[in-house]
């Protein structure tokens, strides 16, 4: 690194309008390539942090991209490049603490999806979930910029496993109309934590600054499934055209309340409950014909 491009992180913070507690975020999560350190106190940036910056800026004002989707896009262009200043020596240690990080951070999330599935956004603190695991706040700024934040990524990975963990189910069954047996009754499992994150996602979207873009990509991830479901039944005839993302939302919707009806006395049960959608589905409310004499 030329002595003419070094910067310690007050200037770096000047430059680029990027708050410190930030870039040490940016730098936890991977983003941010790791600075030069001479000594245990003392690290000096360059240009190439100062651009990348300036990148991350461009991208949360142009795109109101949420963070997830900013560290993907990196991790897409080559998270594991290293920027002047670093060493190829040093890439144990840099995994090794990006592992150590990645455990931090996991527990963190798993414990702030248990405090908020039970006890709700409002009434869970930082730290409430900080005290449940042993950590410091401290250790929790180090990888969330608010509970917001943490809120937000933990609804995201909740649903991506409750996703991934159905899917996984119902892979090996061809049958569309088994198939999607076989989904209510894996998502009948999930519902009772899932569900309430879901509700107290949909309440934070009062404020559409902050949960607008968000509660959309989680309702995308979530119907992703479904809607390869309903363009499969589209082909096949099964399904008369209809707007299937409109379509999708429905059955969502409707396994959603069905599911907590399910939820709250012994009058029904899942077979019963499933067949009730299908044939609301597909045969709809009008009286049945009458029969040919």
């Amino acid at each position: 690194m030329k002595e003419t491009e070094r910067m310690k992180i007050g200037e770096l913070v000047a430059r680029s309008g990027v708050p410190r507690h930030m870039i040490h975020y940016y730098l936890n999560q991977g983003v941010l390539h790791p600075p030069e350190k001479v000594n245990r106190t003392t690290a000096y940036y360059d240009e190439s942090h100062l651009e990348r910056l300036k990148v991350i800026r461009k991208i949360k004002r142009d795109f109101h991209s949420p963070l997830a989707f900013i560290f993907a896009r990196f991790e897409d262009s080559g998270r594991e490049e290293t920027g002047p200043g670093t060493s190829r020596s040093s890439d144990g240690a840099r995994k090794s603490r990006s592992r150590d990080g990645g455990q931090k951070k996991e527990r963190i999330m798993q414990a702030a999806i248990e405090l908020f599935s039970t006890r709700g956004y409002h009434r869970t603190g930082i730290k409430d979930i900080t005290d449940e695991i042993g950590f410091s706040t401290g250790t929790f700024y180090q990888f969330f910029r608010s509970k917001r934040d943490l809120f937000y990524q933990a609804v995201a990975r909740a649903v991506k496993n409750t996703v991934d963990a159905v899917e996984n189910s119902v892979r090996r069954e061809k049958d569309f109309f088994v198939r999607n047996t076989r989904r209510l009754e894996a998502l009948q499992e999930y519902y009772p934590k899932f569900s309430e994150i879901l509700t107290q996602l949909r309440a934070e979207a009062a404020n559409p600054e902050w949960a607008g873009q968000n509660l959309r990509d989680v309702y995308y991830e979530l119907s992703k499934p479904f809607i390869k479901e309903m363009r499969e039944a589209l082909d096949l005839g099964l399904i008369r055209p209809v707007d299937p993302d409109l379509l999708v939302f429905c059955v969502i919707g409707m396994c959603d309340t069905l599911l907590l009806r399910l939820s709250l006395d012994e009058k029904y049960d899942l077979g019963q409950v499933i067949a009730f959608m299908f044939d609301v589905m597909l045969n709809g409310l009008r009286p049945a014909r009458p029969e040919s004499a």
